[in-house]
């Protein structure tokens, strides 16, 4: 049986045969039946169908069940060290460097293993995200962009950031090597970066299967929660947006005066907010670009389809892949998408209604209004400010410093206190009732042990989980009515 299981890589292990009831390959997912056995994958010991993983490689004169992803030679991908327990991918890192862009290409391009699990230099391995981040799951997605998912997770290790957002790049949907180059290109922008209103930059790591980068997260989510708690409790809405916009236009021109930068795809999966709702914050710069020339450059014309400037929009209109833009023009792009969410955000509709970039052209030619029955209690001040930033041409469009004047902004903006004390008071009860759930016992001293907060030789402070004073102890004998009263001490102890 020893011999049967032998595996030619060091350090792999076997799967057992009830740990899976299907084929692992990705692309074929077939159910294991009396018809469909299940075979071991000699290189790397996962389960698969005969058809993915034939009896086809030779190994010391004897033919072995090899899986279609282990056929690719190891000198292209990362290879698991034994000695060191982690994944290198110095000899791919080698053979890449003498290779050019269409080289490159076409080895991503020729098959699928290639692709998924193209090795991107420079960054440190780990076998799955759980392995970086155990509390990581699917169901913490936040938002979804054009290059990948992000989600919402804690970190365990960093103190001074306990929630980070996790944007999740799959390998195999990037097929090109310039796809890659502008996914470092975004990084080297976020390194870059240090304003309180734009998203820090704080690690990035790679699996076999994806590109993870560690960002910092507002503990509030993604800026639809917040407008959702705001609506729900009858919160006024107008100085939400008014903190909102009066923030991120703050980072947008940090961006673009500071750094050069201009985002290009500002919408509300791409804006997160503190966990008091009183700080906003940019994140996902997977279309962001450097102005290299303030006066004319090429951009591609991109985008969130219903968040996307006249300008974008225009390009697509006329099938144009390239077109021509001053730095400045692309920053006032940026305030048009901002105008795009301060529309929703006070009357919960979009401006742009189009089925097709035709239509969504013709819309903003016509002029976008804040009217209609969602506006019909919003004030004249942010109606005007909104219709400014959404004006069709560059020139009359808004800037952050017209934004930072504008008096519905100086008027609504600092009320946002208001806000805050509420949504803290709620945070407040929502862990007071989660605190009456948890039952706080100690071991009473007649067991030999000193009960929790008593005196203990040679130990004259206290590292009670709610301060440094004596902890209030609940005994095993206690009533449920007692424990409710010393939880509900230990709450206020805590607050205090």
């Amino acid at each position: 049986m020893r011999q049967l299981r032998a595996l030619v890589i060091p350090g792999v292990t076997w799967r057992d045969d009830s740990s899976t009831n299907a084929c692992e390959n990705r692309l074929c997912c077939k159910k294991f039946s009396m018809l469909f056995s299940k075979h071991h994958c000699r290189w790397c010991g996962r389960i698969f169908c005969n058809d993915c993983a034939p009896r086809t490689a030779s190994y010391r004169g004897e033919l072995l069940r090899c899986c279609n992803a282990c056929r690719l030679p190891f000198i292209f991908r990362s290879i698991y060290d034994p000695a060191s327990g982690r994944r290198d991918g110095a000899i791919a890192d080698l053979i890449f460097s003498f290779l050019d862009n269409a080289s490159i290409n076409a080895f991503l391009q020729s098959c699928y293993t290639a692709l998924s699990e193209f090795h991107v230099s420079g960054y440190e391995y780990y076998g799955c995200i759980q392995e970086r981040f155990p509390s990581f799951f699917d169901g913490a997605r936040i938002g979804k962009g054009v290059t990948g998912t992000v989600y919402k997770c804690e970190d365990r290790r960093r103190c001074e950031y306990p929630r980070v957002a996790l944007k999740v790049i799959t390998k195999s949907s990037t097929l090109t090597i310039t796809a890659w180059r502008k996914i470092r290109t975004e990084l080297e922008i976020m390194k870059d970066i240090d304003h309180p209103n734009v998203a820090r930059l704080l690690e990035v790591f790679q699996t076999p299967l994806c590109l993870v980068i560690v960002m910092e997260a507002g503990d509030g989510g993604a800026l639809k929660h917040a407008w959702e708690f705001v609506r729900t409790r009858h919160c006024d809405l107008e100085v939400f947006t008014a903190n909102v916009v009066a923030q991120i236009a703050e980072g947008l021109d940090y961006l673009y005066r500071v750094k050069h930068i201009v985002h290009r795809d500002i919408k509300h999966d791409n804006i997160i907010v503190s966990r008091d709702f009183s700080k906003v914050m940019i994140i996902d710069f997977g279309l962001a670009e450097y102005i290299a020339n303030e006066k004319r450059q090429l951009f591609v014309p991109c985008g969130t389809y219903g968040f996307a400037s006249p300008e974008n929009i225009l390009a697509v209109v006329d099938h144009l892949r390239l077109f021509e833009a001053s730095g400045s023009t692309m920053h006032r792009a940026d305030m048009f998408s901002l105008g795009v969410v301060a529309y929703m955000l006070l009357s919960g509709v979009r401006p742009l209604r189009g089925k097709r970039f035709v239509e969504l052209y013709r819309e903003v030619r016509l002029g976008i209004r804040c009217v209609g029955p969602g506006w019909a209690n919003i004030s004249s001040s942010a109606k005007s400010l909104v219709e400014w930033l959404l004006k069709t041409s560059t020139n009359e469009r808004a800037t952050p410093k017209d934004v930072r004047s504008h008096p519905f902004i100086v008027n609504k903006a600092p009320l946002i206190t208001e806000i805050v004390k509420k949504r803290n008071q709620e945070l407040l009860i929502t862990e007071q009732l989660e605190g009456n759930e948890w039952v706080y016992v100690v071991p009473s001293s007649s067991c030999g042990e000193p009960a929790w907060g008593e005196g203990v030789p040679g130990n004259s402070t206290h590292n009670g989980r709610f301060g440094s004073a004596p902890p209030l102890r609940c005994r095993m004998d206690c009533s449920a009515a007692t424990n409710n009263n010393v939880r509900q001490s230990l709450i206020r102890e805590k607050y205090a």
